[in-house]
């Protein structure tokens, strides 16, 4: 199972990128040729070969915690559920403000919905890692990669190529 972190070919990305000044906008989880995450239009599931279509994996790491297994269970959980739009919404002011006015990030997001995911909250539930609506897909890459191993770099290119496959 990867865990893989994303820059979308979209102005929504680019905007979340301008913002967090940061080079990725999304973290979405692969197991074989599928990929897990929640996005604007909730939790679900697509093919990989679809989602490099639309993004370029900047970089990915191996998900020691994770199983197969907790990756089903958690579809099962929370497919279908929506995206947290008021938790995006004050993490981007939180996020700007911060950049703008140097403005200190707050330690929780007041608008988040329990029942509704981040990208950054699907993926953590994924591998019983700690949920954190204030953390951006950068900032859960960096926490990951210290936690457990080195990155490896993809070729930011846009094809199905950009996620080695699975051992």
């Amino acid at each position: 199972m990867k865990i893989l972190f994303v820059k979308g070919h979209t102005l929504f990305s680019s905007s979340i990128c301008w913002v967090a000044k940061e080079p990725i906008s999304h973290v979405a989880i692969q197991l074989g040729e599928f990929v897990f995450h929640s996005n604007l239009l909730g939790v679900h599931i697509e093919t990989a070969k679809r989602f490099t279509a639309t993004c370029d994996v900047i970089y990915y790491l191996e998900a020691p915690e994770g199983t197969p297994q907790m990756l089903l269970q958690a579809i099962d959980l929370y497919d279908g559920d929506v995206y947290d739009f008021g938790a995006f919404i004050f993490l981007g002011i939180c996020l700007w403000l911060n950049r703008r006015f140097n403005v200190p990030m707050p330690k929780r997001n007041l608008w988040s919905d329990r029942n509704a995911f981040l990208c950054t909250e699907w993926a953590t539930a994924v591998i019983n890692h700690k949920a954190d609506s204030m953390i951006t897909p950068f900032g859960l890459y960096l926490e990951l990669k210290e936690k457990w191993s080195q990155p490896q770099e993809a070729n930011n290119g846009k094809t199905e190529e950009n996620i080695p496959p699975n051992p």
